[in-house]
């Protein structure tokens, strides 16, 4: 995901360029922003954008084209933006709304659509509940707060102090220290959905009937995937965004209590227009720490490594645009 402010200046193209079809990329870019065929992007119209695969929008639809053999970053993971110059199709482009600065901005592109993919995926109404496996990490605390911004009521859960302590902040309705194991996971999830009833839980600690309405599973754990499956109720949904080497989901969950599973990736285009209105709308806060200068990578790696992190980290190669965009606007 690249988040971009102010557009390369278009009247050179930097010699250090030398592929031609780079050249002509950019040639025609610049073409096309000058002569205004792109209806929603204008030279410095500040937008959010992922690498994609032109491929994925000539041959799919526009939904179908999120989860594509074509994209570039599943058939080359080395891709990445840190460059003067990049072309991107307008049509993974959106424009950031002037209420929003480009460091709030920054994780909405990747976490935020991923986010807010999972909790629209859910399908869930204003007043049901949502379980989130995971839920003070960086796309965990987004999660939280779409969630309850669209009216559903939350059960956080989390492993670590940091994590329960930015669930709470970020205003989930019951946070669970996933540390007191499975079972007591799972009674405690049936306690605040059925209020003192909460008593419908077998033997092995798993509902007979009733969880949450529906689960999205953040966390990479070898029993998260369970464990999301586990407070989910009899013929509902895990939305699976997670991605580690093997997901592990216990038979009894699948066959005996039919609880569905879907994968999650990115949202569309239109989807990210609303993210970036609710996002705006709603003032919802982003948990960010920055590091100054690409210096300090190393010492950024050492923080997410650590598991002490909270949120999303940024770094900040040009501070002078953050300070030019203060007078500019309210986040």
């Amino acid at each position: 995901m690249a988040v971009t402010s102010h557009p390369a200046p278009f009247d050179r193209i930097p010699r250090r360029i030398r592929n031609r079809r780079s050249r002509r990329f950019l040639r025609r870019s610049r073409w096309l922003v000058q002569t205004g065929r792109l209806r929603h992007v204008r030279y410095s119209t500040r937008t959010l954008w992922i690498v994609r695969g032109l491929h994925c929008y000539r041959r799919r639809r526009a939904l179908q084209a999120l989860v594509c053999a074509y994209r570039w970053t599943h058939r080359d993971p080395s891709r990445r933006v840190f460059a003067e110059c990049a072309v991107v199709d307008s049509r993974t482009s959106t424009v950031i709304p002037e209420g929003v600065s480009l460091l709030a901005a920054v994780p909405l592109g990747c976490a935020g659509r991923t986010a807010w993919r999972a909790v629209k995926e859910a399908g869930l109404r204003p007043g049901q509940w949502l379980g989130i496996v995971g839920s003070g990490g960086g796309l965990g605390h987004l999660v939280v707060q779409f969630a309850t911004k669209m009216g559903l009521k939350v059960v956080g859960i989390e492993v670590k102090d940091e994590g329960l302590e930015l669930t709470k902040e970020m205003g989930a309705d019951v946070v669970i220290d996933a540390r007191k194991g499975k079972d007591e996971v799972v009674r405690e999830v049936g306690k605040a959905v059925l209020g003192d009833d909460g008593k419908d839980v077998d033997h092995n600690g798993l509902f007979a009937t009733d969880g949450v309405d529906a689960t999205d599973s953040l966390s990479d754990a070898d029993d998260a995937a369970g464990l999301a499956c586990a407070i989910t109720k009899m013929h509902g949904l895990v939305v699976q965004v997670a991605q580690p080497l093997e997901v592990k989901i216990p038979f009894i969950e699948l066959i005996l209590r039919d609880v569905r599973i879907k994968g999650s990736l990115q949202c569309s285009g239109k989807e990210s227009e609303e993210l970036l209105k609710v996002f705006s709308d709603h003032e919802v806060k982003v948990k960010m720490t920055p590091f100054y200068g690409l210096d300090q990578v190393e010492e950024l790696e050492k923080v997410v490594s650590s598991g002490k992190l909270q949120g999303r980290a940024a770094i900040i190669i040009d501070p002078h645009q953050l300070q030019h965009e203060k007078e500019m606007v309210r986040h």
